[in-house]
């Protein structure tokens, strides 16, 4: 509730969202307010929502993937499979599979592989991945 009571603030304040994703660390504490954010951001149903409240929405799912790329890029962490999970998780939560494309480059060295036999992943997050499955270049998942 915390996480997204978080993100719900920081839709109207993109200034806010852009300092607290420099000045975190890439250590995963962020990483669901992030994905609310993105989801409310995203969500056709979720900006109807927000604009009957009042909020001004000030930032797209786009410009927040990229805060967030150059945060993984400043950390050394950019190609890690754990960037690209947590990407995918905030597309899923946008609906918006297109996203992966303006991504993929950046956080995967071999855009055709996705190797997650290394990771424990939950349901929802296989979810996620079949969700951009169809707009990835992805030719096999190990």
């Amino acid at each position: 509730m915390q996480e997204f009571l978080t993100a719900f603030a920081l839709v109207s304040s993109p200034q806010d969202t852009e300092s607290m994703i420099e000045e975190s660390a890439s250590d995963g504490q962020l990483d669901l307010v992030l994905m609310f954010l993105c989801g409310l951001l995203g969500d056709h149903n979720c900006k109807e929502f927000l604009n009957s409240l009042d909020c001004q929405i000030q930032m797209t799912p786009e410009c927040l993937l990229q805060l967030v790329v150059e945060r993984e890029r400043k950390a050394n962490k950019l190609r890690s499979v754990q960037s690209a999970l947590l990407l995918i998780m905030m597309i899923y939560e946008s609906r918006r599979p297109c996203l992966w494309s303006k991504v993929a480059d950046c956080v995967m060295e071999d855009s055709q592989i996705l190797n997650l036999s290394h990771l424990h992943i939950s349901p929802v997050e296989l979810q996620a991945v079949i969700f951009i499955f169809p707009q990835s270049t992805f030719t096999s998942l190990m």
